[in-house]
């Protein structure tokens, strides 16, 4: 994702050199191609993709609705790192129809955090 507004002022030591377009697929997806990997077993998922967060929790579609998943830990934007970067408003509207509720966080002062969700 392009850098935000904030980026710069935050971590000035982090600049952009070129970009790269990669081949994505959406996390149900992948899950579903896997012969050997039992995503019922997961119960803590861990996102932390440089302000693409959200766009991962949105594909992993119904994988979120596994009982056995009980806590999700995301990376937010605190300040606009990343030009449409997620915040905690999006992951948290995004969070709670699956019933997640934000349970603890930490902001890092340099304009992001961590978020972490909590089932019931």
């Amino acid at each position: 994702m392009e850098f935000g507004k904030d980026h710069k002022a935050n971590i000035p030591q982090i600049f952009y050199e070129s970009k790269t377009y990669v081949i994505t697929k959406r996390t149900d997806t992948l899950v579903r191609e896997q012969k050997d990997f039992d995503w019922s077993k997961i119960n803590y998922l861990v996102t932390d993709c440089q302000g693409c967060d959200l766009k991962v929790l949105k594909g992993c579609g119904n994988l979120l609705e596994s009982p056995n998943l009980k806590v999700i830990q995301s990376e937010v934007d605190v300040l606009e790192m990343y030009r449409g970067g997620s915040t905690e408003e999006d992951i948290s509207n995004y969070l709670k129809p699956f019933g997640f509720k934000l349970k603890h966080w930490f902001n890092a002062n340099l304009g992001w955090g961590e978020r972490c969700y909590i089932r019931g």
